[in-house]
């Protein structure tokens, strides 16, 4: 499932959630139903999330839920713009130079506010030991560590790193137990974390 998400500035934006969260319970609120029911029951959602976002000063409000792949997304007038979604891929405007972990995305979403461009994804990877991993492939493309925190739990070890290569900044949380990593990469331009 993928939600997008386009909100202005203001109250608008404590509405990001709100909204996320009804748009991903009006999609799988649909699974499994028939497809005209489906699609009803998706228009209806859509134009009861859009009202309610416009009434709280957000102006024009374009929300897509889109069933068929899971897509949701919200565009604001002013053309801010956030998309998000579970499972699958990063997001198909993810920068080439930021390397993830090999793994699954299990949620990933862009956004752009007052027209800078972030992404954020969860990658879950099998057979990692060491939580180092993912710093190792983004130090080897280029990025340099501004910021480093990390704890062993005994159980396992905990990270969060901050990057730069001054094209983009990096926001990386990292946990690895039993041979499985937790990743939880945000980007946006450099200088942002």
């Amino acid at each position: 499932m993928t939600t997008v998400l386009t909100i202005r500035t203001g109250r608008a934006r404590r509405l990001v959630p709100a909204l996320a969260l009804a748009a991903s319970t009006a999609l799988v609120s649909g699974c499994g139903a028939d497809q005209l029911i489906e699609s009803a029951t998706e228009k209806a959602a859509e134009r009861a999330l859009e009202e309610a976002a416009e009434a709280d000063g957000s102006g024009d409000v374009d929300i897509d839920l889109d069933g068929d792949d899971g897509q949701v997304s919200v565009t604001d007038g002013d053309g801010n713009e956030f998309v998000a979604g579970t499972g699958g891929d990063l997001p198909d405007d993810w920068p080439e130079s930021v390397p993830v972990v090999d793994g699954d995305v299990i949620t990933s979403s862009s956004q752009t506010v007052d027209g800078e461009r972030t992404w954020a994804a969860t990658v879950v990877a099998e057979g990692v030991d060491d939580v180092a991993v993912a710093r190792d492939l983004l130090t080897g493309a280029g990025f340099a560590v501004v910021s480093e925190t990390n704890t062993d739990t005994g159980d396992g070890a905990y990270a969060i790193w901050a990057f730069d290569d001054g094209e983009y900044g990096i926001s990386l949380q990292g946990a690895v137990t039993d041979g499985e990593g937790t990743y939880i990469y945000v980007v946006g331009p450099a200088g942002s974390f």
